[in-house]
């Protein structure tokens, strides 16, 4: 048992990287989905009026801006608030204070 307690526990590294993969992947869907939805609007029965009004043209910027927002998670780029990263140091800077 104490074999599987010790695989069953990700370090937290780990777990938060799958955590931001995880939400990359959900960012990129909903932005496709929802650039899908704001072009294709009046085909699906959405959108009374023909032409692309401030609507649809929000939906698109904001669809592109949740797919940016996914890739740059995705690749390491931006990390979420309160990740400090492999890098970062585990202890505060106290060199030079007395």
């Amino acid at each position: 048992m104490a074999e599987e307690e010790v695989e069953a526990q990700a370090t937290p590294a780990g777990t938060t990287a799958t955590r931001m993969r995880t939400i990359a992947i959900v960012l990129m869907v909903a932005g496709v989905a929802l650039i899908l939805v704001s072009v294709f609007a009046r085909r699906l029965g959405l959108g009374p009026s023909p032409g692309f009004g401030w609507k649809k043209l929000s939906g698109t910027v904001l669809g592109v801006a949740l797919v940016v927002a996914g890739v740059l998670l995705w690749r390491g780029l931006v990390g979420a608030a309160g990740d400090a990263g492999a890098d970062a140091p585990t202890e505060p800077d106290t060199r030079g204070i007395e």
